[in-house]
């Protein structure tokens, strides 16, 4: 199944990690959003296992916006940083079987200001 959306991403996204019950991966260039994180350290500590890529960037780290991932890293979730180069994908995979990607960085700005898309792609079990 394949589905294409061009509002509500932060909901849908938001719903699909709340959903997650064995792991989240997820690649962003840029990751300001504070409940995404909360609830991704929601999901850690119910033991499902959180990684995240995100671009080094002072976007990520150095402006008044950006998030503190240390309590994140601290009960175990693992935060990687794209050092070599400038990493662009944005993309969220949950339980192996649910693939979000399209152009919606985690920000305010990729959220309600940009035209953004989000396509969730659910793989069928039956095919794996």
């Amino acid at each position: 199944m394949m589905k294409s959306y061009f509002t509500g991403i932060k909901p849908l996204l938001i719903n699909q990690i709340q959903q997650a019950q064995h792991s989240i991966q997820i690649a962003v260039a840029w990751f300001t959003d504070n409940d995404v994180l909360e609830i991704l350290l929601s999901k850690c500590k119910a033991g499902v296992s959180v990684k995240i890529l995100i671009s080094n960037d002072s976007k990520n780290f150095n402006e008044s916006y950006s998030l503190d991932f240390t309590p994140f890293q601290q009960i175990g979730g693992k935060l990687m940083v794209v050092e070599e180069s400038f990493m662009h994908h944005k993309f969220c995979i949950i339980d192996q079987t649910i693939l979000l990607t399209g152009s919606a960085n985690y920000t305010y700005n990729g959220f309600y200001k940009n035209k953004e898309s989000i396509f969730l792609i659910h793989a069928d079990a039956a095919l794996m």
